[in-house]
């Protein structure tokens, strides 16, 4: 089997020929060429996700080994209340018996906060469906939460020597940024025969159906979120990049790309990644700076993302296509910890044991409480509309 080194070699003269088809037909690819072309490109593609999940693996089977034989940490109280809490809850999901076990757990909104392992499961799931939560800040909160933002920073000046300093007084200004919680939730429905299964993992269902529809609800929001009723976007709160290029070209350029990229504050780039959709990376792999080189690099070593300009992106389906109109952006560049998501404690669900019993079927109300906002707007900018 070839290492990850070797796949991605190979993928690197994959995407020359590409880079090589794109330069050499300016103007555009008849059928013929397009068909090779979009051929290297899934084969490159292919490659990448190979050499990525080889490359996981080894680091997951190292630090596996690494770990191997170390004394396992103490359980907490509340994990330890017990396996008598994790019983009372497989009993209460399977068959609506309800135990005293369960006040472990009680929530004052009429569900119950689920297991250790309902919840590192419904995470990691959840996690691994939202493009987002992985580069943004995150905090947990237990109520409303304030922070407090340098908006306008104090200014220093020179002096003489020995003189007084009543001529550099300067002191900065502060905003509030508000983080609340709003209700995420949904109802899974599973059939009584797959319940009365002892074999099957219903805990683990759940978790990924939760988990799975969350992930992306919270993705979805996290980006063009209205504030009413569910998180602000990023694209909401990210500062407008003026383009220098007429309005009235609604494509993305190399001078589009240049204009957000030092458009953003220098402080901001050194930890700044793209965001934008698949449609508008396909675009940009084809443009090409003053000196013929190409703006978008594929990650040609292990654990290396691919790059714009430098920088790493992530892509979501959520985020417009580029001439989109109305558009409220398509490229959004900028340091996304300094965009806050806000978690509530707790995931909670409720057996609904009457609502679908005509069909066979129990209901499992399951929900979670998030905020999300751009705490610096100044971090994360975006191209103003067309």
């Amino acid at each position: 089997m070839k290492s990850y080194d070797e796949l991605l070699e190979e993928r690197g003269r994959l995407v020359n020929q590409m880079q090589e088809l794109s330069k050499a037909n300016p103007d555009g690819f008849d059928s013929e060429t397009q068909a090779k072309y979009e051929a290297l490109s899934a084969a490159q593609a292919g490659l990448k996700e190979q050499a990525d999940r080889q490359y996981e693996e080894e680091k997951a089977a190292a630090e596996i080994a690494a770990s191997f034989g170390r004394e396992s940490k103490k359980e907490t109280a509340k994990d330890a209340a017990s396996g008598d809490y994790l019983n009372a809850l497989n009993a209460y999901i399977r068959n609506g018996k309800y135990s005293n076990a369960l006040e472990v757990g009680n929530d004052l909104e009429g569900g119950y906060l689920v297991s250790d392992y309902f919840d590192s499961r419904f995470r990691e799931i959840r996690d691994d469906y939202n493009a987002l939560r992985p580069v943004c800040d995150t905090i947990t909160t237990a109520g409303l939460h304030n922070i407090r933002v340098e908006s306008t920073l104090g200014t220093s000046g020179w002096l003489d020597e020995e003189a007084s300093y009543s001529g550099v007084e300067s002191d900065p200004s502060f905003t509030n940024v508000q983080l609340g919680a709003y209700k995420l939730g949904r109802i899974v429905k599973v059939s009584e025969e797959l319940l009365q299964d002892s074999d099957f993992d219903i805990e683990g269902y759940l978790a990924r159906a939760f988990g799975r529809s969350h992930g992306l609800a919270e993705e979805e929001a996290f980006i063009k979120g209205t504030g009413t009723t569910q998180p602000t976007g990023i694209i909401g709160g990210a500062t407008a990049v003026t383009r220098t290029e007429s309005p009235l070209n609604a494509a993305v350029t190399a001078n589009t790309l240049l204009d957000v990229y030092y458009g953003l504050q220098r402080q901001y780039r050194s930890n700044a990644t793209w965001l934008l959709n698949d449609n508008t990376v396909r675009t940009i792999r084809g443009i090409t700076d003053g000196n013929d080189d190409f703006l978008w690099q594929p990650g040609l070593q292990a654990g290396q993302p691919d790059r714009i300009m430098g920088r790493p992106y992530i892509t979501s389906a959520y985020m417009p296509d580029e001439g989109e109109s109305p558009l409220s952006s398509a490229i959004v560049f900028g340091d996304m910890s300094n965009y806050t998501i806000a978690d509530r404690t707790g995931f909670s669900i409720q057996r609904l044991n009457e609502l679908y019993a005509a069909n066979g079927q129990v209901g499992f109300r399951g929900f979670s409480r998030v905020d999300g906002k751009v705490v610096q707007a100044a971090g994360i900018v975006k191209v103003a509309a067309f």
